[in-house]
């Protein structure tokens, strides 16, 4: 049976919950990373070659790869086993039973400095005893590492192992996996068997067709590709840094800067701050009450880079899967509410979010201008 083998190593503290939500090493989580990226893989390709994707074919072919168990209209239950098959070299608990390194940062509406790990971690880290917890430790630690095998049918090989291949990359650069993985926690990154990376992390040219213009983006309501504008990708690196710590502070503070610039409203109804994610604290919706969920379209990462002489140094990235406000959630709106969220101001509020991003992180780049032919 064809099979790949990656090295799975964490820049960031993880959470991946099993059953009394301790972190643990378990392959659902890395499954369902595979299944995000490559839809997104596989609805910016078709996109990129002027070919629809309609929906319900995408989730069709999303099941014949990864394996699904529906309930057909007639109430019957049709089950399909994944080509794609995955296995780790060991499942074991997380050694990190304590956080440390906390940080503080001052917020503008909030009286008390807060610590960057609990502002980015809030859920799997808590406040306890007068300092940052594991709500259920141990958690996954940095530099903790293991070997992720893929394997899949010989009918399949030409087309499964391409799609990996892509998928290595695009996970490398932007895959975190597990509680709070969307701000920076879980960040991981993958190397070959030999321990080479799977990417050199200098430039988005190996699949720059994978980046579809802001305004394309906001016609879907999930995140279906990675977004560009006219300076170019919707990607930012931060600054080098000696800890982990230090570059989630960098990501935290980020975050605060363009939440906070976007105003919050009158209490109770829409306003431009709330489609960055929702609920937001102390600023409800009437309309959605504390139910509602919109999760964050503006990710956060954290990558490990060896300088000379090597010594480690970790860099934040920020990347934006640009969507629009999701219909179920704007039906719920009084009139005066749909008319402030149209599809156009919400576009302009993303290029005010992206313009405090290019004044406190530096964009990537496409480098040369290049055709994504094949992963490297």
């Amino acid at each position: 049976m064809p099979q790949q083998t990656y090295i799975v190593r964490f820049v960031t503290p993880a959470f991946l919950g099993g059953a009394a939500q301790k972190g643990e090493w378990r392959t659902p989580p890395f499954k369902a990373l595979l299944r995000q990226w490559w839809r997104l893989l596989l609805y910016a390709q078709n996109v990129s070659k002027g070919k629809g994707v309609a929906i319900h074919a995408l989730r069709a072919r999303e099941g014949e790869r990864f394996g699904h168990a529906w309930l057909e209209s007639n109430g019957r239950k049709w089950f399909l086993r994944s080509p794609l098959r995955l296995a780790l070299d060991r499942w074991e608990e997380g050694a990190m039973p304590t956080v440390s390194g906390e940080i503080k940062i001052k917020h503008p509406e909030v009286t008390m400095e807060v610590g960057a790990l609990l502002y980015t971690g809030y859920g799997p880290l808590v406040y306890k005893g007068g300092h940052t917890s594991l709500k259920a430790p141990p958690a996954l630690a940095p530099g903790s590492a293991a070997r992720l095998t893929l394997s899949w049918s010989q009918r399949d090989v030409d087309s499964v192992h391409k799609q990996v291949q892509w998928l290595a990359i695009l996970i490398h650069w932007f895959g975190t996996v597990g509680g709070r993985s969307r701000n920076g926690w879980g960040s991981l990154q993958l190397f070959s068997s030999d321990g080479r990376p799977v990417n050199q992390l200098v430039d988005l040219k190996v699949f720059q067709d994978l980046f579809l213009p802001l305004k394309q983006c906001l016609q879907n309501e999930w995140p279906a590709a990675l977004g560009r504008d006219d300076k170019g990708p919707l990607v930012w690196w931060g600054k080098a840094h000696a800890t982990w710590q230090e570059a989630m502070k960098e990501l935290a503070e980020v975050k605060i800067a363009f939440r906070t610039a976007l105003p919050a409203g009158t209490p109770g109804s829409l306003a431009d701050r709330h489609l960055l994610a929702y609920p937001v604290t102390k600023h409800s919706v009437n309309a959605w009450g504390n139910q509602r969920r919109l999760a964050n379209q503006l990710r956060f990462k954290i990558h490990a880079v060896q300088k000379r002489g090597g010594k480690e140094q970790f860099l934040p990235l920020a990347f934006h899967l640009p969507h629009r406000l999701p219909q179920e959630l704007v039906n719920l709106l009084p009139a005066a509410d749909k008319q402030k969220m149209s599809l156009s101001r919400q576009e302009e509020v993303w290029h005010e979010v992206h313009g405090i991003l290019d004044g406190k992180m530096r964009r990537a780049s496409f480098g040369v201008t290049q055709s994504a032919a094949s992963p490297r």
